[in-house]
């Protein structure tokens, strides 16, 4: 390389930014995969009785159903009392999966 000191710069450069980009939230499916596989870890005869085995679609049953029962929490929340629902999650097009998130952790 003719520069290697810039080289290095921008190496590390990269790296910084890296370093001070925020962590990125986690996605719903995310959340949801984390809630089965600790329901898995910690009494592994209810999962397979509730999903129907332990293998890789048992795991997705999980996550459906996780993710199904957070929508319909939210949907109830949203349905019973508007006003603190829009307080607590806004009003924008985000608001319903901030609540399926929440409802997730």
């Amino acid at each position: 390389m003719r520069h290697p000191r810039l080289a290095a710069g921008l190496v590390a450069l990269a790296a910084a930014a890296t370093l001070a980009a925020p962590a990125q939230a986690a996605s719903v499916d995310s959340l949801a995969k984390s809630e089965c596989r600790e329901e898995r870890s910690t009494d592994r005869a209810d999962f397979r009785r509730d999903y129907g085995g332990t293998g890789k679609a048992a795991f997705r049953r999980c996550v459906a159903d996780q993710k199904r029962e957070a929508r319909r929490d939210c949907r109830e929340d949203r349905r019973e009392d508007a006003a603190e629902y829009r307080a607590q999650y806004g009003s924008g097009s985000g608001a319903f999966t901030r609540c399926v998130k929440d409802e997730l952790r």
